[in-house]
């Protein structure tokens, strides 16, 4: 645009000024964000009812060396409590003066009560992740729970093998870990090895490429996402028919029958396949046995003869 290049004398703004504005503005801008495809839809120009959705890693303000796990928080706990012992002992030891007086011990009693508060912080952090993991695991079992009568229920047989167990309530493992800098961020794969970041979600429309829903989490794994970006589209969209594309990190049966559920038509792609499968393979009728050709056809299973087609 001539005019803006006028007004700022030819010059751009530079990456940090974008950055402070964005936080400065954040709640102004996620307004805008909604206007746009508001406006959009209005034009005529999307209606936001194909949309593809695809994960990134974004890499946190926070080194990966700044991480502390559970195992070594207990350890680094019981050694400053053990200085700040000895360092009380040879304050008052009348013997000791010619020592204590090359250390400054008050500073000393210092940094290690300043330690023992970060340790505390990081300790409810990993609590936390802790409490928040199980709270996932029985939402899951739960689930499994319910597909398993309704298998039944359908079938009117029970189900083979032994049923799930529900999980325990644990804390912390030894190796889950929360950095010191940014606690919210975690550690995930990004390209060649594993950094500090948070997981970006976006969903873009097929159509006019405005990007429909979005939102950050913690979670390294795309598969537990869908729902979420389910709610945020919808509250975006005016669409009747409603279709999600997604790569395999986004398939579970639980994610197919979200989908189906809030009237989304499910495109997730149930395993990793090769680029240019022959066609008579792609094709090629899946080998089922007597009592699940007997089953009524599930939501998974009609999706999987779609993306075949």
């Amino acid at each position: 645009s001539l005019a803006f290049r006028f007004l700022c004398n030819n010059h751009y703004p530079d990456h940090s000024t974008i950055s402070l504005f964005r936080k400065r503005f954040r709640k102004e801008i996620k307004d805008f964000f909604v206007q746009v495809l508001r406006m959009a839809m209005e034009m005529g120009l999307t209606k936001l009812g194909t949309v593809s959705l695809d994960g990134t890693k974004v890499r946190a303000n926070a080194s990966k060396h700044k991480a502390l796990s559970w195992q070594r928080a207990k350890e680094l706990e019981k050694q400053c409590k053990a200085e700040a012992e000895q360092l009380l002992r040879l304050a008052e030891d009348a013997d000791q003066q010619e020592v204590a007086a090359a250390i400054d011990i008050p500073a000393e009693l210092k940094r290690r009560e300043e330690r023992l508060e970060g340790i505390e912080r990081a300790k409810a952090a990993l609590e936390a992740q802790a409490s928040e993991r199980f709270d996932q695991e029985q939402e899951q079992h739960e689930a499994r729970m319910q597909q398993r009568k309704l298998r039944e229920k359908a079938t009117g047989k029970k189900v083979p093998g032994p049923k799930p167990k529900p999980p325990k309530k644990e804390p912390p493992r030894d190796k889950d870990q929360v950095n010191l800098t940014d606690e919210e961020s975690r550690i995930m794969l990004q390209g060649g090895g594993f950094e500090q970041c948070y997981n970006g979600q976006i969903a873009v429309c097929h159509d006019s490429r405005l990007i429909a829903a979005q939102h950050v989490t913690q979670k390294p794994n795309d598969v537990q996402e869908v729902e979420e970006m389910l709610k945020n589209w919808k509250a975006n969209s005016t669409a009747s028919d409603r279709i999600l594309v997604a790569d395999a990190g986004y398939f579970s049966r639980g994610n197919v029958v979200a989908c189906e559920a809030d009237g989304v038509t499910p495109l997730i792609s149930p395993s990793r396949k090769k680029h240019n499968e022959p066609l008579w393979e792609r094709l090629a009728p899946s080998t089922k046995d007597e009592a699940e050709e007997e089953l009524p056809p599930c939501p998974v299973e009609s999706m999987k003869a779609y993306l075949k087609t």
